[in-house]
C-alpha cells in the first residue's frame, strides 16, 4: 500500500520485487492527508507492508499524529509491516509535529525507518543513508547490504560523521528555505489557473496546474517561455497527472527570484492566451 503521489522509486521498486503496488489516493481538498478508510477498502488478505514517505514528496505534507496513530492501528490489527521514507523530515514549518510512526507504540518492531543526510543537511554528494529497525529485520538487512551493495566509501562516511557531530551549519539552510517556499508560494499561488498550498516541509513545492494544460504541456511550455526546468508530476503516480513539481533547493535566492518570476509571467500569459480567470 502506497499513498499516491509518492516518490516514483516506491512504486517501481515493489514492482521490480515481484510486488503488487495498492495505490492509496490522497487529494488536495485534504491537504493531501491520507484517510484511513483509503486503506481499509483496499485491504485484502495479500496486503504485507504499507510504503510511506513522511513528509511526502512531491506533495511535502507532514503527516499529522492522529493520522500516523490510525495507520499504527491499522498497521497492527492487520500485522503490517510499514517502511517509512524521512528523507525530508527537516526542515518541517509552521510549528508543524514531525512524527516517527516507529514511535508510536506498538510499531518499533514492525517498522523500517529511512533517514538521509541528503536533504536537510545539503550532503547528497556523500551518498549516505541509514536505517533504524528493530534487530531482528537490520540482522537480516545487514547481511543483503554485505553481499550486494558493499560499503559506503570511507571518506563519505567522515564526512557524514562530522556532519551529525557538529549540525549547527544546518539552521542557515532551514531559514533560507523557509524563505524561499514563501518566495514560491507568494508568486504562484495567486496566478489564474494554478492552485497550491504553501510547502509544509523541505525544499519542494506541489502546484496544479491542471487548468491550463497538462504537466507535460506546462513543463515543456515552461521549458521554452520561462527557461525554467520542473517536473512533471505524472511520475509521482496517478494523483500526480495535472500537477507539476518545483525544486527550490538547487539555485541561489536570488537566481530563485529570477526564475520565478519569469514563471508567473508566462503562466499568466497562458492564462490569459486561453481565457482562464
Amino acid at each position: 500500500m502506497i499513498i499516491d503521489p509518492s516518490y516514483p522509486n516506491n512504486f517501481q521498486n515493489t514492482e521490480i520485487l515481484g510486488g503488487t503496488v495498492v495505490r492509496i489516493p490522497v487529494y488536495a481538498e485534504d491537504r493531501y492527508q491520507f484517510k484511513i478508510e483509503e486503506f481499509e477498502k483496499r485491504l485484502t488478505s495479500k496486503t504485507k507492508m504499507i510504503v510511506l514517505t513522511n513528509p511526502n514528496n512531491p506533495t511535502t505534507v507532514v503527516y499529522r499524529r492522529e493520522k500516523l496513530m490510525s495507520l499504527a492501528d491499522f498497521a497492527i490489527k492487520n500485522d503490517l509491516v510499514v517502511v517509512v521514507d524521512q528523507a525530508f523530515e527537516q526542515p518541517c514549518f509552521d510549528g508543524i509535529e514531525m512524527v516517527s510512526i516507529a514511535n508510536l507504540p506498538g510499531m518499533w518492531e514492525r517498522t523500517v525507518s529511512v533517514f538521509s543526510l541528503s536533504k536537510g543537511m545539503g550532503l547528497s554528494g556523500l551518498r549516505v543513508g541509514y536505517i533504524v529497525a528493530d534487530d531482528r529485520i537490520i540482522d537480516k538487512m545487514y547481511g543483503t547490504a554485505v553481499t550486494i551493495l558493499g560499503a559506503t566509501n570511507t571518506c563519505a562516511q567522515a564526512g557524514a560523521i562530522a556532519a551529525l557531530r557538529d549540525d549547527s551549519f544546518m539552521e542557515p539552510y532551514f531559514q533560507s528555505f523557509d524563505r524561499r517556499r514563501k518566495m514560491v508560494y507568494d508568486f504562484l499561488h495567486d496566478v489564474p489557473g494554478v492552485s497550491m498550498t504553501i510547502s509544509e516541509s523541505g525544499f519542494l513545492s506541489w502546484v496544479d496546474i491542471s487548468r491550463l494544460g497538462t504537466e507535460s504541456e506546462i513543463v515543456s511550455y515552461l521549458s521554452e517561455e520561462a527557461l525554467v526546468a520542473i517536473n512533471s508530476g505524472a511520475p509521482y503516480g496517478n494523483e500526480g497527472r495535472g500537477y507539476i513539481r518545483i525544486v527550490h533547493g538547487v539555485l541561489n535566492e536570488r537566481q530563485l527570484c529570477e526564475a520565478i518570476i519569469r514563471m508567473r509571467k508566462a503562466l499568466i500569459k497562458l492564462a490569459d492566451k486561453k481565457g482562464v480567470k
